[in-house]
C-alpha cells in the first residue's frame, strides 16, 4: 500500500503544479480527493430533476397511464413546473339514527342536554372540553358469545336493538317518573311525532341537594303487525326483547344489566366503577312503567348502598368524566346467545350546573285538582314545585 500512496501524492502534486502554471487557483486538497458520487449536486441539476419529476407525476394523474418519457424534452428545454391537481376530499355523510338498530329517521328533539353527535372512534380525544352526550358504536362493548355456556368467552356486540334518541335532565325536589305521558319532555314529544317507533326510557334518580333526574330516551322502529321477528335486527335479540318487555317486573329486575366504562376519569372513579356488567335489580331498587309503545325503568340511586357513595364521589367531578354506558339483557340459555347491547350512549364531561327548565308535571288523574304552592319563586336552575310526592329521605 505504501508505493501506491506515494504515487497518488506525486500525481496530486503534479496536478496542483500544472494548475498554478496555467494561472488557475489551486484547489483544496480535501475537495480533490472526495469521490465524485459523494459530491452534492448543483442547484441547476437539482432543479432540472425536480421539474422532470413534476412533469411525470402530473402526466400520470391526468391520463392514468405511465408516460413514455421521463424528463424534459431536450429540444424544448427544461419543462416548466406543473401545478398538481387538487382533489376535493370526499364529502362526509352524517351518521343516521338506525345505523346500529335505532330509529329509521332523525328524532325531532334531542333533549335539553347538548348533543355532540356520533363518535366514530374508541379512543379519547385530547383537548375536547365539550359538555354533553354522544351516540357510540355498540361494538366497543364485550358481551357473552354464542358458546358462552361452554367456554365462557365474550365477543364484541353486534348492532344495538335501540339507539340513543334524546337526553333530558331536570332538577326537582321529588322523585319524577312515568315521562311517556308528560307533555314537554323528549319521550312524550317523540311518541307524539312518530307513530312508527317504540321507546326504552332509562330514568336515573340522583340524590342531592338538589335532586337530579337523568332521562335517557332510546328509540327503535316498531315492527309492523305480522312482520318476521328479524325485521329490525337479529332474531334472538328481538325475541329476547319482546319476552323481556312482556315479562313481570321481578323477571326484568334480575335480567337487566348495566355496563359502565369510564374511559376518561380520575383514578378513584375508575377504580370505583369497574368495566364489567352488573345486574341492576340486585343492588338498586327498580320501578317499571309500561305503556303501549314505551317501557320505562326507574333507578333510584339514593336507596342503593353501592351506587349512592359512587355518585357522591362523581357529583363534583362530572366535567372530568367521559363514560360509556350500555344496557344488556342477560342471556341464560343457548337459544338466547350471543348477547347483544340493548341500548348505549356516552356521557362526555356533563355539566349539570347549567340552568334547566322545570320538570314537566305529570297529568292530573280523574278527580284530582292542581295544588297551589305558597312557596317563594324558585331561583334560576331549580325546578318549580310539582304535585309529585316528595321524598325527603332521598337527601344524600
Amino acid at each position: 500500500g505504501e508505493p501506491r500512496a506515494c504515487f497518488h501524492e506525486m500525481s496530486l502534486a503534479g496536478n496542483l503544479d500544472a494548475d498554478r502554471g496555467r494561472g488557475t487557483p489551486a484547489r483544496n486538497t480535501a475537495e480533490s480527493i472526495t469521490p465524485g458520487h459523494a459530491r452534492k449536486p448543483s442547484m441547476e441539476r437539482l432543479k432540472t430533476k425536480m421539474q422532470a419529476l413534476n412533469c411525470y407525476v402530473s402526466q400520470t394523474l391526468d391520463d392514468g397511464n405511465t408516460p413514455t418519457r421521463l424528463g424534459p424534452d431536450p429540444k424544448s428545454g427544461p419543462a416548466s413546473p406543473t401545478k398538481p391537481k387538487t382533489v376535493a376530499p370526499p364529502r362526509s355523510t352524517p351518521t343516521k339514527p338506525g345505523t346500529h338498530g335505532g330509529a329509521s329517521a332523525a328524532p325531532i328533539n334531542r333533549g335539553n342536554m347538548p348533543f355532540l353527535g356520533a363518535v366514530a372512534h374508541d379512543h379519547l380525544e385530547e383537548g375536547d372540553e365539550r359538555n354533553g352526550w354522544s351516540i357510540i358504536n355498540p361494538t366497543r362493548f364485550a358481551v357473552r358469545g354464542a358458546h358462552y355456556l361452554e367456554d365462557h368467552k365474550k365477543m364484541q356486540s353486534a348492532q344495538s336493538v335501540f339507539e340513543a334518541a334524546a337526553i333530558d335532565h331536570y332538577i326537582s325536589d321529588a322523585c319524577e317518573e312515568d315521562f311517556a305521558i308528560r307533555p314537554g319532555c323528549s319521550a312524550f314529544e317523540l311518541l307524539k311525532a312518530r307513530s312508527d317507533i317504540e321507546l326504552l326510557i332509562l330514568n336515573i334518580q340522583l340524590p342531592g341537594p338538589p335532586n337530579l333526574t337523568l332521562l335517557h330516551v332510546f328509540a327503535r322502529p316498531k315492527p309492523a303487525p305480522g312482520a318476521p321477528p328479524n325485521a329490525s335486527g337479529p332474531a334472538q335479540a328481538n325475541r329476547l326483547w319482546e319476552a323481556f318487555r312482556e315479562a313481570s317486573p321481578e323477571f326484568r329486575n334480575h335480567r337487566l344489566k348495566i355496563l359502565a366504562n369510564p374511559i376518561g376519569a380520575p383514578l378513584a372513579i375508575r377504580t370505583a366503577v369497574p368495566n364489567r356488567p352488573a345486574v341492576l335489580g340486585v343492588r338498586i331498587p327498580l320501578r317499571w312503567h309500561k305503556r303501549e309503545r314505551s317501557l320505562e325503568v326507574v333507578l333510584d340511586v339514593a336507596f342503593s348502598s353501592v351506587a349512592g357513595p359512587v355518585w357522591r364521589m362523581m357529583r363534583g367531578n362530572t366535567k372530568k368524566i367521559v363514560l360509556d354506558l350500555a344496557l344488556i339483557i342477560e342471556a341464560t340459555t343457548a337459544d338466547q346467545l350471543p348477547e347483544q347491547v340493548l341500548a348505549c350512549m356516552q356521557w362526555h364531561k356533563a355539566d349539570f350546573s347549567a340552568i334547566v327548565p322545570p320538570c314537566p308535571p305529570a297529568p292530573l288523574k280523574a278527580g284530582e285538582t292542581k295544588s297551589v304552592s305558597t312557596a317563594p319563586p324558585s331561583k334560576p336552575g331549580t325546578a318549580a314545585p310539582t304535585h309529585s310526592t316528595p321524598l325527603p329521605s332521598r337527601q344524600a
